[in-house]
């Protein structure tokens, strides 16, 4: 597993504040049973890589905390780990899979129901969603292109690895750059500021996705699953990757030099070790 620690550096107390942001949005007392399943599996969070992704490009754009702009903040990384979360509840639901990474699933925890969990999770997501049209849009399209990256893939018709590619950026890609996006635009609405996030996030969704099947390549062809590095092979994979890493750091060129940047370069440079 990537260890994203000296990413997370220093911002560890707002990645907690996310947490239980999270927990307070699901937790209800009037819905116990569901609530003491979604408990368990907020006990193991995930790496919680999309909402430090928010929280360092707020940082990028040398945002300072301000109380209206943090409660935003938080809120938006919550957001986008809700929508992560929901996703991960259905792939393992459609998988049967009753572990990740070592720890139960929903699918486990709440046996045919988990379906019903990732409802939950979707209404929570919609209270979340701000008014302003260009978000609204934003949190559709990104949504739209989650499921239609998600069928391509259940469908598993292509043996083409461009086309592997297309379903990448459209089931991990697109929220790890709006991800990237609600962040800056917090503090910026400078437009070429906000390509850049775009284009960072993008490039590093691609790198992540890859550095992922290189990691379960193995299972994966158990599974007879088609991923890039099976159609292809892990040195070709890791030259696609290397390309995505340097196409990730070129688009932050415009950005002032801060510490959240250096972790987002760092970030992008992780993903390309072999």
């Amino acid at each position: 597993m990537l260890n994203l620690q000296p990413i997370k550096e220093g911002i560890e107390v707002y990645l907690n504040d996310v947490k239980q942001n999270v927990r307070n949005i699901l937790i209800n007392e009037k819905y116990p049973i569901i609530s003491n399943k979604i408990n368990q599996f907020l006990e193991n969070h995930g790496q919680l890589l999309r909402p430090t992704l928010t929280i360092l490009s707020y940082q990028a754009t040398e945002g300072n905390f301000e109380e209206e702009e943090y409660n935003k903040l938080i809120k938006r990384a919550s957001l986008v780990e809700l929508i992560h979360s929901a996703s991960l509840i259905i792939d393992d639901s459609n998988d049967n899979s009753l572990e990740r990474r070592g720890h139960k699933t929903i699918n486990s925890l709440f046996p045919k129901l988990a379906n019903m969990v990732a409802v939950y999770f979707y209404s929570k997501i919609f209270s979340l969603s701000e008014n302003e049209s260009w978000l609204k849009n934003l949190y559709q399209n990104t949504l739209d292109d989650m499921v239609e990256g998600e069928t391509r893939q259940i469908l598993r018709n292509t043996k083409d690895p461009e086309k592997i590619l297309k379903i990448n950026r459209l089931k991990t890609a697109s929220l790890i750059e709006t991800s990237c996006i609600l962040g800056a635009s917090i503090n910026t609405n400078n437009k070429r500021l906000l390509t850049s996030f775009s284009k960072y996030g993008e490039n590093i969704g691609q790198e992540y996705q890859l550095y992922d099947d290189i990691k379960d390549i193995e299972e994966d062809k158990k599974n007879n699953t088609l991923t890039y590095p099976i159609l292809t092979s892990i040195e070709e994979t890791q030259k696609i990757i290397s390309k995505f890493t340097k196409e990730a750091i070129r688009s932050l060129n415009n950005l002032p030099l801060t510490k959240a940047k250096e972790k987002l370069i760092l970030l992008a440079n992780l993903l390309n070790t072999k």
